[in-house]
């Protein structure tokens, strides 16, 4: 008899092998998470995988990358302007496992695309960015 994938502890790209698992495809990796390699000698066990969504980025469930890159988009996935993203982020307007609400850039500041922090700062620029210097309309 033939042991699956799961129970010799190798997982697929973007899931996770708990115990009792049948297959290596059965459980993706958690919104927030991602895993991006496969066949590892331990396998992940559980849905946290290899690591939390980069700040400034956000993960869907089964995410491949820790900017967020999936089996079907090859891009990064930043956070939106006007928004910013913690490690761990779910969608592109920085909700998490444990916040719901929109991460809104402080009033009076500018959030480009991909910031981390409130007052716009991103990974590459660490300055915050005052409207009254970024041009908010």
């Amino acid at each position: 008899m033939q042991r699956s994938s799961c129970a010799l502890r190798t997982t697929v790209r973007r899931h996770y092998c708990p115990p009792g698992s049948s297959a290596a495809n059965e459980h993706k990796c958690a919104a927030g998470h991602y895993g991006t390699y496969a066949g590892t000698l331990d396998g992940f066990q559980d849905a946290s995988c290899e690591g939390e969504c980069d700040a400034g980025h956000f993960c869907v469930e089964g995410s491949t990358s820790a900017q967020g890159r999936t089996a079907t988009e090859s891009t990064d996935q930043l956070c939106e302007a006007g928004f910013y993203c913690v490690a761990g982020s779910i969608n592109a307007q920085g909700h998490t496992a444990t916040v719901s609400t929109d991460q809104l850039c402080e009033a009076g500041y500018f959030c480009p695309a991909g910031s981390v922090e409130r007052q716009g700062q991103t990974t590459s620029e660490s300055d915050p960015k005052p409207c009254a210097v970024a041009g908010c309309v």
